[in-house]
């Protein structure tokens, strides 16, 4: 059970790949490895948000990126970037290849031991959402205006730049109710590959959190998140991924 800004959270804050195998510290690949992630947090804050490190040759070589959510100023995508290598480090100590949530934290950092820039990968994927259901008097509503939020979102991350493919909407279904969302790839996916990446992940939500109030879907290329309250800024500073308010339950996809 981890604990964030008062949400309650069931699944863990990274995704190890069990079948990329395991490695020592004192191993050429652990040293390349060290180096990389050592200069990461500063490499991404010093680049717009986003950064591809490698280091090392042939085999033991080891790649990197690092993405801060597009509404974090320079210092908060340092500051999310250090943290998030220092919970890898700590919960994933010898897996080759692992990747951390933008739950927790409004970044991702994913590493390996193979090449993975510009690939479309769709597992594993990450899914929670909370216990509140919206209200059967107002879900079509809510259903017409979540459709036309996605579809413009999709439209607008993956028509981003080759820096930043992120997007934020907003859709007000009743009087006194709005849909907040948010959708961001990593920028080294070609725009066709970004739309996949997030049809991908609109897929998930319509099978574990389709009408919930808030929730999340996570793909290692992409993730967006919704919620009945703001949760994201633009321009400044955040250290919330998700509204407080809420508890989520841990999808059937994490």
């Amino acid at each position: 059970m981890e604990n964030f800004a008062g949400i309650n959270l069931t699944y863990q804050s990274f995704r190890c790949y069990n079948d990329s195998g395991s490695f020592t510290t004192s191993s050429t690949y652990g040293k390349n490895l060290d180096h990389i992630l050592d200069s990461l947090p500063h490499k991404v804050s010093e680049n717009g948000g986003f950064f591809k490190a490698i280091g090392g040759q042939d085999s033991n070589k080891a790649y990197a990126i690092g993405m801060c959510r597009g509404d974090l100023t320079k210092d908060g995508c340092y500051s999310c970037v250090s943290s998030s290598v220092n919970d890898l480090r700590v919960k994933c100590p010898h897996w080759k290849e692992a990747v951390s949530l933008a739950v927790l934290r409004p970044c991702i950092v994913h590493y390996a031991n193979r090449p993975f820039f510009g690939n479309l990968e769709v597992e594993p994927t990450d899914a929670a959402h909370n216990k509140e259901s919206i209200k059967s008097d107002v879900l079509t509503k809510f259903e017409m205006a979540w459709e036309g939020l996605v579809v413009k979102m999709m439209n607008n991350t993956s028509n981003g730049s080759s820096k930043l493919k992120y997007a934020t909407e907003e859709a007000k279904f009743t009087e006194s109710q709005t849909i907040y969302a948010l959708m961001q790839c990593t920028p080294d996916l070609s725009q066709e590959n970004c739309w996949s990446c997030l049809e991908r992940a609109k897929e998930t939500h319509n099978d574990c959190c389709r009408a919930k109030q808030a929730g999340f879907v996570q793909k290692p290329n992409c993730y967006f998140f919704w919620d009945l309250h703001p949760f994201y800024a633009l321009g400044l500073d955040t250290t919330a991924a998700l509204s407080p308010a809420h508890t989520f339950t841990k999808g059937k996809y994490g």
